[in-house]
């Protein structure tokens, strides 16, 4: 990667993975092989490098949400996932990842606030 330049976060030493056991696809699809044979570990992280020599992480090659233990694509393939499976009235336009929801005492979600929050992004 160039400097200033993002590119994909691969590592490369003797404690990390060389693959997974009898996975030959998986394996080539988490490696990459440089021009002396040798593999690394793709971390799925998105990189650039300063004038210095630093490497700052900047975002994630492929984002997912982790729900009841699936992955789940997120932003414009789990829109037009959901959307070719609802009514007209049910489409989403967004998505918008949280940790948690606000919720009252008796764990009801309070819609009002997620709407005032919400308010400033423009879909």
């Amino acid at each position: 990667m160039q400097n200033g330049a993002p590119g994909e976060i691969v590592g490369l030493g003797p404690m990390l993975m060389s693959g997974y056991h009898g996975n030959g696809a998986a394996s080539a699809e988490a490696t990459w092989t440089d021009a002396q044979g040798e593999k690394w570990l793709r971390t799925g992280d998105l990189g650039r490098l300063d004038e210095e020599g630093f490497l700052y992480v900047v975002d994630r090659k492929k984002d997912m949400i982790l729900s009841g233990g699936q992955n789940i694509s997120q932003a414009q393939a789990l829109i037009d996932w959901t959307n070719a499976r609802v009514g007209k009235q049910q489409r989403i336009r967004a998505v918008v990842p949280r940790p948690t929801l606000p919720r009252n005492a008796n764990g009801k979600v309070l819609k009002r606030e997620l709407r005032r929050e919400l308010a400033h992004l423009v879909f």
